[in-house]
């Protein structure tokens, strides 16, 4: 019997191949697409998932507090904070400090000279808490001491290629702050893509900071990130319970009044990819609201998919009503008719299921144009997830086949051979609300994609305070010492005899770059003194060069000695300083958490600029002249001839700065690098709505069939008495554009509700108009009307003889 039951599916299969086509491609295109959208979040949930002991690793965070309200929080820890922490908590059995650097730093070997931006300064137990690989080296000695590198093994071939880096020594090099040789003592494996980490040289922490001194064991420099290794069963909430206790009652702050402390947390290295988002990550994290909307997206498109196949199977079924009515009269049970359809449904899903494993290998040079290389398609089959996708196909498969072999299977005997076999009103109502439901998720991912697509847009479109067009940067040398100013006068004049460039400045730091943080006040211990502030280190031509505009005092003049102690502050440190004016600020003194706490004069207020993205709010920043110590050189230049224009650039910066690598880029281009994200759920997202446009459309396809089938003696007498096109088409139509109406009426709310919530965590956002929902409902009113009128013409061309004939 089971054999038969084959053949008969088979026969079935193959005897209505658009049918079939339209079924396997539909749920094919359905798990492929869901495939590929598990397989993000797969990767983003995987983040530092392959540490041995990451249920017992945790960072410590830390937030200046001014009269109990968090004036900044970072993802950092007092240098002296992580030595404590092992000493007096029992449940802390080992912990690292990292810093990074936040500009490239030059390190060389003999000829070869790499602007470095991945360094990581960690102390001993670094390779013990991060179960990092190493391929040659002592884990528990290659940090040990001052003075020592372990290189990743892309940099250890970059330096080395072909030959035994251990013993070697590479010079490091910033200026005149930083001129260290280091001894290579350990190679390990090159960072996985999937941590919130990055690092080609970890360099011993002793280097950096002299062990025992005054700034080991400060609990007022935070900006080290710091990790506990735990012991097993230690939990976020034990260790916060203790923290802020422990921290109050450190002597450091024993003057700060109780609002005025800082306060400390730590976070679990498992959240951190998706669930931290402070200033000065160590790389830009993801998030878990895309993660959760992904996942949702990825089950609303099967759930379409399988709706669209209940419906054309539902549709197609009266075409076999007398086949189970002879089999009902010769004997066969329901039980028996439920087992043939079900095992055909299988057979269907079977192959779909098939092709969308094809599918879905075909399709990873998409994916990889979002994820990086080592996201590779079998990390979807990887720990429980592989098991909920695998619940989650097989119950669909079952429900989707189980519907349509319960209705098929309930036509009565009697009315099938009569030809009078149809299904109930229930089952119509049904039908319509699945076609309905179908609308409404196509409804809500279109209104997601136009939404994210204005926001992204809004973005790149807004007025950030400043000009960064045809802005060339590139790495101030490093390798030959601070740039002494009259060496740096001769290159400005250098590259401004050159007729492309219209403009030069030399500075420490440039928008979208991370800045340093530092404390002012109108007086030590004043409102606003616990707030912190960016620090800018520019030259007298920055503030020009970028257009950014004054709204009172003057600009930096390097004649002027009392500038070397004066600063120009942006609008929202303004606020923090409690001045009420732009020109009351002018000529006032501000103490500025400098080694000496000296005071500063204030010669000029500008407008806030954005700093970073417009995800963050403006940061309250404040410039001083730093004319001796640039990081970044920056130059205006024409659109014309670009490639030549560099090709200059780096010649007359090669002859002042010979031995330093001319490396640039397009300020525009790295500062729109922040929108990467961004850009990819926009890309997702439009992919998600065309795939669920198309499955939803063969859904309304099926169901339009089914009513054409029912309905084609109804149309062919309405002919007969006169009816026109235009009469039957809106007919025909009414109930689908309705189904449409109705699910826009209750979808519409919910997606205003989601897209709310999630501009809301931008701090600069578009409006919702009325364009990203009407559009969606106008795209979807558009693809149904072709669908309708095509199964309208169809039904209106049949003969009303032919209709009628059995009548």
């Amino acid at each position: 019997m089971l054999f038969n039951y084959f053949k008969i599916a088979w026969r079935n299969i193959t005897r209505n191949k658009l049918l079939t086509f339209i079924n396997v491609g539909g749920l094919a295109v359905g798990i492929a697409t869901s495939l590929l959208i598990m397989q993000y979040v797969a990767f983003e949930q995987s983040y530092d998932q392959f540490f041995e002991n990451k249920e017992r690793i945790f960072r410590v965070d830390w937030s200046f507090n001014q009269e109990g309200e968090t004036a900044l929080a970072l993802p950092k820890a007092a240098s002296g904070a992580g030595p404590k922490l092992v000493a007096e908590f029992p449940e802390v059995e080992a912990m690292t400090r990292i810093y990074k650097t936040f500009s490239p730093v030059n390190v060389s070997y003999q000829d070869k000279v790499f602007n470095e931006a991945k360094i990581l300064f960690a102390s001993q137990e670094f390779f013990t808490v991060f179960s990092l690989p190493l391929v040659s080296g002592e884990r528990k000695s290659v940090l040990d001491g001052p003075n020592k590198v372990v290189l990743s093994q892309s940099a250890a071939d970059r330096y080395f290629p072909g030959t035994d880096p251990l013993g070697k020594m590479l010079r490091l090099k910033e200026g005149d702050n930083w001129d260290m040789s280091l001894q290579v003592t350990g190679v390990m494996e090159d960072m996985p893509a999937n941590t919130h980490m990055e690092g080609d040289l970890i360099v011993s922490f002793d280097t950096y900071i002299h062990p025992g001194s005054y700034a080991d064991g400060s609990f007022y420099w935070v900006n080290f990130y710091t990790y506990l290794l735990t012991a097993p069963g230690t939990t976020k909430e034990q260790l916060n319970a203790k923290l802020n206790p422990w921290l109050a009652a450190n002597e450091a702050f024993n003057d700060s009044s109780e609002g005025d402390k800082p306060t400390a947390s730590v976070m679990p290295l498992e959240d951190i990819h998706l669930h931290s988002h402070y200033t000065q990550e160590m790389k830009a994290n993801g998030s878990y609201l895309v993660v959760y909307i992904l996942m949702v997206a990825a089950l609303m498109i099967l759930v379409i998919a399988w709706l669209n196949y209940i419906n054309l199977s539902t549709a197609k079924g009266l075409e076999r009503a007398k086949e189970v009515g002879i089999k009902k009269v010769v004997g066969a049970s329901r039980g028996q008719l439920i087992g043939q359809f079900l095992l055909e449904a299988s057979l269907t899903n079977a192959m779909s299921i098939a092709l969308a494993f094809t599918l879905f290998q075909f399709a990873q040079p998409l994916i990889h144009l979002v994820l990086p290389a080592q996201a590779v398609w079998s990390i979807v089959f990887e720990g429980e997830l592989v098991w909920q996708m695998f619940v989650v196909l097989l119950v669909g498969a079952f429900l989707s086949g189980y519907y349509p072999a319960v209705v098929i299977s309930s036509y009565k005997p009697a009315h099938i051979l009569k030809g009078r076999a149809t299904h109930s009103s229930g089952g119509h109502l049904l039908r319509r609300m699945m076609v309905a439901l179908q609308f409404g998720l196509s409804l809500t991912l279109l209104v997601s994609t136009f939404t994210v697509k204005d926001q992204v847009s809004f973005m790149l479109n807004q007025d950030l305070g400043l000009n960064i067009d045809q802005v060339v940067v590139a790495m101030a040398p490093n390798a030959s010492g601070k740039v002494k100013p009259e060496q740096l006068d001769q290159f400005r004049a250098a590259v401004l005899a050159r007729p492309a460039v219209t403009g030069f400045s030399a500075t420490r730091m440039m928008p979208g770059e991370a800045i340093f943080y530092n404390t002012a006040g109108q007086s030590f211990g004043s409102r606003g003194f616990n707030n912190n502030y960016g620090q800018g280190g520019i030259d007298s031509y920055f503030i020009p060069f970028m257009e950014i505009e004054f709204l009172a005092g003057r600009n930096f003049d390097p004649t002027m000695e009392t500038d070397n102690r004066a600063v120009v502050v942006n609008q929202s440190a303004l606020k923090l300083l409690d001045f009420v004016t732009p020109e009351e600020a002018i000529g006032k003194k501000i103490f500025w958490m400098d080694d000496d706490f000296g005071d500063w004069n204030v010669i000029g207020v500008v407008k806030d600029h954005h700093q970073f993205g417009l995800a963050n709010a403006i940061e309250p920043i404040i410039y001083y002249q730093e004319e001796e110590a640039p990081s970044y050189f920056s130059f205006k230049v024409s659109a014309a001839n670009m490639k030549e224009s560099i090709d200059q650039l780096s010649e007359v910066y090669g002859q002042f700065f010979p031995g330093n690598p001319f490396d640039y880029h397009f300020l525009d281009e790295q500062f729109d690098v922040q929108y990467d994200a961004d850009r990819q759920v926009l890309q997702a997202f439009s992919a998600f709505s065309l795939v669920a446009i198309i499955i939803a459309c063969l859904g309304l396809f099926g169901l339009a069939s089914f009513e054409a089938i029912q309905r084609t003696k109804e149309i062919g007498i309405r002919k007969v008495l006169g009816a026109s096109f235009s009469g039957l088409a809106v007919l025909f139509s009414r109930r689908f554009l309705g189904l449409l109406l109705i699910s826009a009426a209750f979808a519409l709310p919910l997606c205003y509700l989601l897209m709310d919530e999630w501009l809301n965590s931008y701090a600069f956002r578009m409006e919702l108009g009325w364009l990203e929902f009407v559009l969606p409902v106008g795209i979807l009113f558009g693809i149904s009307m072709i669908t309708l009128l095509y199964h309208t013409l169809k039904t209106v061309r049949i003969n009303p003889v032919e209709a009628l004939r059995s009548e």
